[in-house]
């Protein structure tokens, strides 16, 4: 003879095949504190010397006025146009389908550099 399944008190979940599968409450543990990390300091700085600013992406320091773009985007500068825009030329000659320009930072101006006929 088959027995009737077995529900939860809740009787809300699904049936118990036998009793042996239920799982028991677990009993309350408390957890275990962390040891307290150690404050270790660093004596060899000197404060006379200045720190160096380090120079992630997109920080590079603008030396000259005029800047070389490749596909809009900031490779070098220049202090002179003409230093730039024999770079310009230089690129542009060796890889004709880049979009390459020069920008003079003080006027605001964006120069596009084409091959010469």
């Amino acid at each position: 003879m088959i027995a009737a399944p077995r529900y939860r008190e809740d009787r809300r979940a699904a049936p118990i095949a036998h009793t042996s599968l239920m799982t028991k409450p677990k009993e309350d543990h408390e957890m275990s504190a962390r040891p307290r990390a150690k404050t270790i300091t660093n004596r060899t700085t000197y404060p006379e010397e200045p720190a160096l600013k380090s120079l992630g992406q997109g920080e590079r320091p603008d030396e000259g006025q005029f800047r070389l773009q490749v596909d809009r985007q900031t490779k070098t500068s220049y202090a002179t146009y003409e230093a730039a825009e024999e770079a310009a030329l230089a690129i542009k000659k060796a890889h004709p389908m880049l979009h390459v320009a020069v920008y003079d930072a003080v006027e605001g101006v964006n120069k596009l550099i084409e091959l010469p006929e």
